[in-house]
C-alpha cells in the first residue's frame, strides 16, 4: 500500500454512505491534531465570509445554491477522489480532480479541516513514484489552488492549521537531483515540480525541523553543488525562526558569485521582510524575527542586500563601471545538472519588498538643522534615496539602455508594495505595532524620492518602461495627490497642445488615464475637477485614423474619466449645497492640501471657488451658441473617422486592416461609456444627430461601425432609440428588397454589391437597436416578425443572409437571456434624483461597497418567451422544413439549391433552456470502468430561462433543438455520400458550423469565461 494510505482514511468525510469506511463521518473526521489541528476560525470571521458570499449571490437575478447544497456536492467530489486514490486509479482521479477545480471556481467557502486534509492528500499524491510528470504537475496545481497562496491574497490555511512532513519530499527530490546514470531519463525533469511543491508547503513544515534540515542540507553543499543546494534550502526552510538559518545563508551569499544564488536569496529576503514586518507581534508569535538595525536585518546584512540589489540592475554605477555583475557568466561554468533547476524570480519585486517592508522610524530625522539623520527618520527610506539619487540620470529618455526597463520595473514595484503595505496597516486586523508603521512623513518622503525619476521615465522610448513609470505615478497620485498631480497637469497641457509630437501626446494620454480617479474625485484631490473638461476638449484631436496608437490612447483616457462622471450641464441648475453648512459627508478632510504645487502656476482656491469653477466648465458639455459642445464635437469627429475607413470585406465583413479594427473596437468601447453617462438632454441631442446622419447617408465602409454606434445608444435607452430608428429602417429594408437588393445568389464571401449598401446600412442599424431592451421589442412584435420572414425569404447573397441570421440571433438573445442593463457609476435611483442632477459634480468618482450596489437585470418575461417561440415557429421551423426537402435531392443540386441550403443553416440560443441529465444505457467505455465513478457535470443554477421539463414551452424548445440536431446529422451524412454532382464545399462548411452550434452552443464556453475573467481583473485594476 502506498504511503498516503494513512491520509485517505480520514477523507471519508465526502464518501457516499455505501463506500464510506465504518466509523468515519463529517462530524468525526478522525484526523490527528498533529496533521490538522482543530479549526480555529472565530464565528465572526465565518459570518463575515458568508455575508460577503451572500452579497454576490444576491446580486444575480436567479436563485442560487445554498452553502449546504454546495457542501453536499463537495462531499460527493471528495468521496470519489478518495475512492480513486484508494484504488490507485489515477485516470479517474484526474477527472474528479477537474471537478474539484470547477467547485473551487464557484468561490464557496470550504472548512479549514476539509481544506487541510485535501492539501495533505495532494501533497502525498505528488510524491507517488513512477508517475508521468504531467500527472504530478496537475496535482501540484491543485495543491496550489487549495492553498490559494497568491501574493496579496489572504492565506486559506495558516501554519497552525496544518503540518506536513518534509522528509518524504526531500527523499523524492534527491532521487531526481542525482539520479543513477543507468536509469536517468533526459526527458524527465520533475525537479522543478518538487521544488515548487516545497515552496508552496514550506510554511507548513514544522519550525522544530529547521535544525534537522540544516544538518541534512549543509553537508551536501560544496563548490560543485552550491547552485543545487541553495535553491533547495530556500525552497524548504520555513519562513519562521529566521535567526537559525539566515546568517548562514548570508555567508554563503557573500562567498559565491552567482546569478542563481542572488535570485534565490533576494527572493527569500523579500518574502521574510514582508512576513515579519510585525516582528514578534505577527501571526507566528515567538517565531517572528526580531527587529534589528534596519527592519529585521543587521547593518552588515543590509549593506549586502543593498549592494546585491543595486548590482543586479545592470546600471554602470559604483565599483563596476560596466555590466554590473559577472554572476551570469559564472553560472554557465558550473555543474550542468544544476542548470536543470529553473525558476522565474522577479528580483526587483523582491528588492522592493525588502526596502518597503523595512521602513519604519528607526533613526534620527534629517532636517535643516540636523543633516546627519535619515529621510523621515527611516534608514530604509534613506537607502532608497541614495539608490535613486545614484541612478536618477538613467531614468531620462535620452539615456536609454538595457537598464531602462529594469529601473522602471523597480520603480513600479516600489510604488505597488508601498501602497499595499499602507492599505494593510489601515485594516483593523493589522498586527504591526504603531511605532513600526508607515508615517505621513515617510509617505511624503517616499513620493518625493520617486516623483522625479517617474516623471522623467514616463516619456521613455520603450512603451513597457513608460507604462511602468505611469503605473508608479498612478500610485503616487493616490498617496500624495497634492505633490504629484500639479506636475502631471503641467506636462499634460504641454503634451496635448502640441498634437504633432505623437510620442509625447500618447505618453500624456496614457498617464492621464492612470490618474483619472484623483482627477475626477474631489475627495481624493480637490483641485482636479476643473481641469477635466479642458483636458477632454484637448484630446478630441487625438482621435485620428492616421494615427491608430494615439486614437486608442485618447479613447482610453476618455473612458477612464467619463466612467466616473455624469456628462451634463450644471449651469442650468442652481446648486443645492450650502457652503456654510457642514458637508463632511461630501468632501472629507477639509484641511488637506488643495495641493496645487509650489513649482507650478496653478492657483490655490477655496472649496467653494473650486466647485463654482467646475460648474462653469460643465457648460462646455452642451452647445453655447458660439462653439460646438464637447459631446457634439466628439460624435462628429467619430463620424468623420468612419467616413475615411477602408472598405469592408472578407468573411466577417470587417475593415481591411488590423489597426483599423483595433481603432473601431476602442471607439465602440468609448462610446458605450460616453452614451451611458449622458444627461437626458445631451442623450436626445446625440440621438437626433445620429438619426439625421443615418437617414441622409449610407456609407459602405462604415456599415458595421455605425451599427455599433447605434447599439451604444440602444443600451442606454432602448425605447427611445428603437422608436427613432426601427420604423424608418424597416420601411427602407422593404423598399430595397422590393427593388432587388440582395437578390444575386452567392454562397461565399466577396465584396458587397454597391447597390446593396442601403440594405446593409439599415440592417446594421436595426441590429444595434434590437440588441437591448427585450420588453421594448414586444411593442413592435408584428413588424419585427414580418421583417424576419421577409428577410429569410428574399436575401440570397452571402452577406445578406448572414446579416439576416445575425439580426435574428441578436433579437433572440435580447428577448430570451438575462443580462445587466445598467453599469453607470451610481445606482439608477440616484442617477434619476433631481438633487443629484443639480450637484452631480460632488459625486464624481464615487465608489461603492459591494452590498450597496443595485444591479439591474433584464429577465425574460412570459411575453418575451412567447415571442421567442413564435419566432421559432415562423422562421426556424420553415427553414428546417426547407433543409429536409433539399436533403432528399443532394445528387441533383444546382446553384439555387446550394444557395437555399446555405441560407437555411444558422445558429440558435445558448441559455434558453437547461438540458436535463441524459439517460445512457451503458455509459462505460470499458469493462473496467464503474458507472458510479464516471464524472458528471457540476450541476448548478446558472440563469437558464426555461428549467422545468414539464413546462410545455420547455418541451417545445427541446423538441426544436432535438430536430435541429437530427437535421444536422442527416445533412452531414447526405453530403458525405459520393455523387457525380458539383462541389458542395460551401454547404459542408455550413453544416460543420451548424453541428458546432448544436454541440457547443450551450451556456458559456471556457474561452469566453476566461475572457470575461480577464476583463473583470483588468477593470478591478
Amino acid at each position: 500500500m502506498l504511503r498516503f494510505e494513512g491520509i485517505l482514511e480520514p477523507l471519508g468525510l465526502g464518501v457516499p454512505a455505501h463506500f464510506r469506511p465504518s466509523g468515519v463521518s463529517m462530524e468525526d473526521d478522525g484526523f490527528s491534531i498533529t496533521d490538522t489541528p482543530i479549526e480555529s476560525v472565530s464565528l465572526s470571521d465565518h459570518e463575515k465570509q458568508l455575508a460577503s458570499l451572500q452579497t454576490y449571490l444576491g446580486s444575480v437575478p436567479y436563485a442560487t445554491e445554498s452553502v449546504d447544497e454546495m457542501h453536499q456536492k463537495l462531499e460527493e467530489i471528495v468521496g470519489k477522489i478518495f475512492i480513486a486514490a484508494k484504488t490507485q486509479n489515477w485516470l479517474i482521479l484526474s477527472t474528479w480532480d477537474g471537478m474539484l477545480q470547477c467547485w473551487l471556481l464557484m468561490r464557496y467557502p470550504m472548512s479549514k479541516s476539509t481544506r487541510a486534509k485535501l492539501v495533505r492528500l495532494y501533497y502525498e499524491l505528488s510524491l507517488v513514484p513512477g508517475l508521468e510528470p504531467r500527472v504530478i504537475r496537475s496535482w501540484t496545481d491543485m495543491l496550489s489552488r487549495l492553498l490559494a497562496s497568491k501574493p496579496g491574497s489572504k492565506r486559506k490555511l495558516e501554519s497552525t492549521d496544518l503540518e506536513l512532513p518534509w522528509q518524504p519530499l526531500w527523499r523524492a527530490l534527491q532521487k531526481e537531483i542525482w539520479p543513477k546514470k543507468r536509469i536517468q531519463e533526459p526527458s524527465r525533469n520533475v525537479v522543478n515540480i518538487f521544488l515548487y511543491v516545497a515552496e508552496q508547503c514550506k510554511r507548513y513544515f514544522p519550525a522544530r525541523e529547521i535544525p534537522g534540515m540544516l544538518e541534512t542540507f549543509v553537508p551536501l553543499l560544496t563548490q560543485d553543488t552550491v547552485l543545487t543546494m541553495v535553491p533547495v534550502m530556500t525552497s524548504f526552510l520555513p519562513p519562521t525562526h529566521t535567526h537559525l538559518y539566515m546568517p548562514a545563508l548570508f555567508k554563503i551569499w557573500e562567498a559565491f558569485n552567482s546569478f542563481v544564488i542572488d535570485d534565490r536569496i533576494l527572493d527569500l529576503a523579500g518574502l521574510l521582510a514582508e512576513e515579519h514586518v510585525a516582528g514578534t507581534s505577527g501571526d507566528v508569535g515567538e517565531g517572528g524575527a526580531q527587529w534589528k538595525d534596519v527592519g529585521i536585518w543587521t547593518q552588515a546584512e543590509w549593506q549586502v542586500l543593498i549592494g546585491k540589489g543595486l548590482g543586479s540592475m545592470n546600471v554602470p554605477v559604483g565599483a563596476t563601471q560596466g555590466a554590473s555583475t559577472t554572476a551570469g557568466h559564472a553560472d554557465t561554468l558550473s555543474d550542468k545538472d544544476s542548470l536543470r533547476i529553473k525558476k522565474t524570480v522577479n528580483r526587483f519585486s523582491a528588492f522592493a519588498k525588502v526596502l518597503v517592508y523595512s521602513m519604519a522610524v528607526d533613526g534620527e530625522i534629517r532636517d535643516a538643522e540636523n543633516q546627519k539623520g535619515y529621510v523621515a527618520g527611516s534608514k530604509a527610506l534613506d537607502s532608497l534615496d541614495r539608490i535613486i539619487t545614484s541612478t536618477e540620470s538613467f531614468f531620462h529618455p535620452s539615456n536609454f539602455g538595457q537598464w531602462t526597463s529594469i529601473l522602471t520595473a523597480f520603480l513600479n514595484r516600489l510604488a505597488s508594495e508601498f501602497i499595499k503595505r499602507l492599505k494593510e496597516e489601515e485594516q483593523e486586523s493589522c498586527k504591526t505595532p504603531v511605532t513600526r508603521r508607515l508615517t505621513p512623513a515617510i509617505r511624503r518622503g517616499f513620493v518625493s524620492i520617486l516623483r522625479t525619476p517617474a516623471l522623467l521615465a514616463m516619456f521613455s522610448k520603450d512603451p513597457l518602461s513608460a507604462s511602468y513609470a505611469q503605473s508608479s505615478l498612478r500610485v503616487m497620485a493616490i498617496l500624495e495627490p497634492g505633490m504629484v498631480m500639479p506636475e502631471l497637469l503641467e506636462r499634460a497641457y504641454g503634451g496635448l497642445e502640441i498634437v504633432n509630437e505623437t510620442h509625447r501626446t500618447t505618453a500624456v494620454l496614457n498617464m492621464l488615464a492612470g490618474v483619472a480617479l484623483p482627477l475626477v474625485s474631489e475627495s481624493t484631490w480637490p483641485g482636479g475637477q476643473r481641469h477635466l473638461i479642458p483636458l477632454l476638449e484637448l484630446c478630441i484631436p487625438g482621435i485620428d485614423l492616421n494615427d491608430p496608437s494615439k486614437t486608442m490612447c485618447a479613447t482610453v483616457f476618455i473612458v477612464s474619466v467619463v466612467q466616473h462622471i455624469k456628462v451634463g450641464d450644471l449651469t442650468q441648475y442652481s446648486t443645492g449645497i450650502s457652503y456654510s453648512s457642514s458637508d463632511a459627508d461630501v468632501i472629507n478632510d477639509d484641511e488637506r492640501d488643495f495641493g496645487q504645487g509650489a513649482d507650478t502656476d496653478i492657483p490655490v482656491l477655496s472649496k467653494e471657488e473650486e466647485r463654482s469653477l467646475v460648474r462653469d466648465t460643465t457648460a462646455s458639455f452642451a452647445a453655447n451658441g458660439v462653439n460646438l459642445d464637447w459631446v457634439t464635437s466628439l460624435v462628429r469627429r467619430i463620424l468623420a473617422l468612419f467616413e475615411n475607413l477602408p472598405e469592408e470585406g472578407g468573411r466577417r465583413n470587417t475593415t481591411e486592416g488590423k489597426q483599423e479594427e483595433n481603432v473601431l473596437k476602442s471607439i465602440k468601447a468609448m462610446m458605450d461609456v460616453v452614451c451611458l453617462h449622458l444627461s437626458d438632454e445631451l442623450f436626445d441631442l446625440v440621438l437626433s444627430l445620429l438619426h439625421n446622419y443615418a437617414t441622409t447617408n449610407a456609407k459602405s465602409n462604415a456599415v458595421t461601425a455605425f451599427g455599433q454606434l447605434i447599439a451604444c445608444m440602444a443600451r442606454v435607452k432602448p425605447d427611445k432609440t428603437t422608436a427613432k430608428f426601427l420604423p424608418y429602417c424597416i420601411s427602407q429594408i422593404e423598399e430595397e428588397i422590393k427593388h432587388g437588393a440582395s437578390s444575386v445568389r452567392t454562397t461565399s464571401s466577396h465584396a458587397a454589391i454597391p447597390s446593396d449598401t442601403t440594405l446593409h446600412w439599415n440592417l446594421s442599424i436595426l441590429r444595434g437597436c434590437l440588441g437591448f431592451g427585450g420588453t421594448v421589442l414586444l411593442k413592435y412584435k408584428q413588424q419585427i416578425l414580418g421583417l424576419f420572414v421577409l428577410l429569410v425569404e428574399k436575401t440570397k447573397s452571402e452577406r445578406g443572409y448572414t446579416s439576416t441570421g445575425r439580426l435574428i440571433t441578436r433579437a433572440l438573445h435580447t428577448l430570451a437571456e438575462a443580462y445587466p442593463t445598467n453599469s453607470r457609476f451610481v445606482n439608477t435611483y440616484e442617477w434619476d434624483d433631481p438633487a443629484f442632477n443639480k450637484d452631480h459634480n460632488v459625486h464624481w468618482g464615487r465608489l461603492y461597497n459591494p452590498e450597496d450596489i443595485v444591479i439591474e437585470w433584464h429577465v425574460p418575461t412570459d411575453d418575451e418567451i412567447a415571442f421567442v417561440l413564435e419566432i421559432l415557429d415562423n422562421v426556424f421551423q420553415p427553414a428546417l422544413d426547407k433543409v429536409e426537402t433539399l436533403l432528399q435531392t443532394t445528387a441533383k443540386w444546382d446553384n439555387v439549391d446550394r444557395n437555399d441550403f446555405c441560407r437555411a443553416i444558422w445558429g440558435g440560443l445558448s441559455t434558453f433552456y437547461k438540458e436535463q441529465p441524459k439517460e445512457v444505457a451503458n455509459p462505460c467505455l470499458h469493462d473496467t470502468e464503474l458507472a458510479e465513478m464516471i464524472v458528471a457535470p457540476l450541476d448548478v443554477k446558472a440563469g437558464f430561462t426555461l428549467t422545468d421539463a414539464n413546462d410545455p414551452r420547455y418541451q417545445k424548445a427541446a423538441n426544436y433543438r432535438l430536430r435541429y440536431g437530427d437535421v444536422c446529422q442527416r445533412a452531414a451524412s447526405a453530403l458525405q455520400e459520393k455523387s457525380g454532382s458539383e462541389d458542395h464545399i460551401d454547404a459542408v462548411i455550413g453544416v460543420t458550423r451548424a453541428i458546432d452550434t448544436f454541440m457547443l452552443g450551450y451556456g458559456l464556453s471556457r474561452n469566453d469565461f476566461d475572457s470575461l475573467q480577464k476583463n473583470y481583473d483588468q477593470a478591478r485594476e
